[in-house]
């Protein structure tokens, strides 16, 4: 029985997933609490977007073997399929509680983030991945996707705060407003956590004061632009920055 498990396991890697499947049904037929055949047999039918069969082989697997980290990946990747990130990530998060060192489960839980829009902790979670296995593209290309998209979520969220400044610059928007759409801001799915704590330190030292908020919040967003190295939001911040101190 051990040797149809690990051919079933041999076939998936090479993405045979019509004859792992079959192996892997003789060896349950065998040894029908073998949770290594039911994560195997669930991973084929995962290759062959049969999900719901996917999802109780998996799940028959964690109940005969709750510390068998193959059987938590495999329904994460279940709920990747399905849509929801949010029941993936806790799939992923309980395979990594029992091995840290699955390496595709780090792309796993990484992808779950990145449906979430939390890129800059998607791409730590493929840095991780790629820490363990160097030579897993996937790993490579999510991450690289990863850090296109982190950087337009900032970029976005730096040009709403170039709105703000011109509002309160104009005076079509109060000091109270201003202060609320700044918290609102980093509350954003993507916002990394530098500029989150940049975004908490100008809301706890303008909170209190009775002077106008244009110009403090366009010079922070003139800083913060100054790193993405986009010379068209660096020169528009430089620009709000220069209205609001005139």
């Amino acid at each position: 029985m051990p040797l149809l498990v690990n051919r079933a396991a041999d076939l998936l890697d090479t993405g045979d997933a019509v004859s792992a499947e079959q192996l892997s049904r003789e060896a349950l037929r065998l040894a029908p609490d073998c949770a290594e055949a039911f994560s195997n047999l669930a991973h084929a039918l995962l290759l062959q977007d049969r999900l719901d069969e996917a999802q109780q082989a998996a799940k028959k697997a964690t109940e005969i073997q709750p510390l068998y980290p193959g059987a938590w990946h495999n329904l994460a990747e279940v709920f990747l399929k399905r849509g929801d990130p949010r029941v993936a990530l806790e799939y992923a998060d309980r395979a990594l509680m029992i091995l840290p060192t699955l390496s595709k489960t780090w792309v796993s839980r990484g992808s779950a983030l990145m449906m979430v829009d939390r890129f800059v902790e998607a791409q730590a979670c493929f840095e991780r991945a790629l820490s363990l296995e160097p030579m897993l593209n996937t790993a490579r290309l999510n991450r690289n996707v990863a850090y296109v998209m982190a950087d337009a979520s900032r970029r976005s969220v730096l040009y709403q705060l170039v709105g703000l400044a011109s509002e309160l610059e104009s005076g079509s928007m109060d000091q109270q407003k201003a202060l609320e759409s700044v918290v609102n801001l980093r509350s954003q799915d993507g916002v990394d956590a530098t500029l989150v704590a940049a975004l908490d330190s100008f809301v706890q030292v303008n909170l209190s004061q009775g002077r106008s908020l244009a110009a403090p919040l366009s010079l922070l967003n003139h800083k913060l632009a100054l790193d993405t190295g986009d010379p068209d939001l660096i020169d528009t911040t430089r620009r709000t920055q220069e209205a609001a101190t005139a």
